[in-house]
């Protein structure tokens, strides 16, 4: 079997964006069908950008399964991880977006097909095969597919693997506020890598400053600390430097997605370079410099993969439209 640069766990899923900003789920009088999931959306985005990548997860038995399916085969994403179930719907999740494009989700139909992936239907084989592995807390908010998770990653462990995790905390999941951060926290030890927004740096280690927040998280363990800072950019730290990629100007049309393209540039812009050494911090400054691009262009359309760069339109973006010429 030819080697996996990148392989997702997690969520797939079909996000109902409102075709109105400014109104609630509720008020919304049309919605956009559109392929969701945090770790779908990172797998499509890590492909278009050139990486060999894989998902595991699973979806129902249903049209809209067979869409997301469908979808990812189309977009060059290996699916022989994609598990069909006959007894859960594939979930939907409805998008309101205010004036500026922020989104709020609600969660339909849970716990649907993608928490019931079952540890026994993992397919070790392609992640023992993976160099990179990427996984989130959606996947750990209920059983079975937490113990599916917890699995994933030890075996990714296990075989060198370098793990990413985007804890990506979505509160109205779990059953309560603490057991979502308690469950969060457990699993930055088993990470390599985090990213994190400013909002989940305060829940996770109680403050919102960069600084601060990636010195708690590297005593945890993670090497690389990746701190996203929407209009700001985004901060990086690693065990003997630190550093901010300032945001690139682009027209937001929705920042669905935004930050699962940015963990596409970064895993992918790893997964390319010549060393995957966390103290090599020109490497980590060129790569989040791509991440915080793909970010960019990712919310100049609706839904979370539709404007996705490949590689020769990020390429052609950072040195003709971010003006960086040949990253250093």
């Amino acid at each position: 079997m030819e080697k996996i640069d990148i392989l997702t766990i997690g969520e797939a899923l079909v996000d109902m964006i409102s075709t109105v900003k400014g109104v609630s789920v509720e008020e919304a009088t049309g919605f956009h069908k559109a392929f969701g999931g945090a770790l779908a959306n990172v797998a499509v985005g890590c492909a278009r950008l050139g990486a060999r990548t894989a998902f595991i997860g699973k979806v129902g038995d249903d049209p809209f399964g067979r869409f997301l399916h469908n979808t990812m085969k189309k977009m060059g994403v290996i699916t022989d991880g994609v598990v069909f179930s006959t007894d859960h719907y594939t979930s939907l999740v409805l998008v309101s977006l205010d004036m500026n494009s922020k989104p709020t989700f609600y969660f339909y139909g849970r716990p649907a097909a993608d928490l019931n992936l079952r540890p026994e239907e993992i397919r070790l084989d392609l992640i023992q095969n993976s160099r990179f592995i990427h996984f989130g807390t959606v996947s750990l908010s209920a059983e079975p597919c937490r113990s599916a998770t917890v699995k994933a990653v030890k075996a990714a462990r296990d075989a060198g693997a370098i793990v990413s995790y985007d804890p990506n905390v979505r509160f109205h999941m779990w059953p309560g506020r603490e057991e979502a951060i308690e469950w969060a926290r457990k699993m930055i030890p088993q990470s390599d890598i985090i990213k994190v927004n400013d909002d989940e740096a305060e829940w996770l280690v109680g403050t919102r400053k960069p600084e601060e927040a990636a010195k708690k998280f590297l005593a945890m363990g993670p090497k690389l600390v990746l701190i996203t800072l929407g209009e700001q950019g985004a901060f990086f730290a690693t065990r003997k430097a630190t550093g901010h990629v300032p945001a690139f100007p682009v027209i937001v049309v929705d920042t669905t997605g935004a930050g699962d393209a940015f963990v596409a540039g970064l895993l992918t812009g790893l997964s390319q370079s010549e060393t995957q050494n966390m103290e090599d911090v020109q490497m980590i400054r060129r790569v989040v410099t791509r991440a915080v691009a793909t970010a960019a262009l990712t919310t100049e359309a609706m839904g979370a993969i539709s404007a996705m760069p490949d590689k020769e339109t990020l390429e052609k973006a950072i040195k003709e439209r971010f003006r960086l010429g040949e990253l250093p």
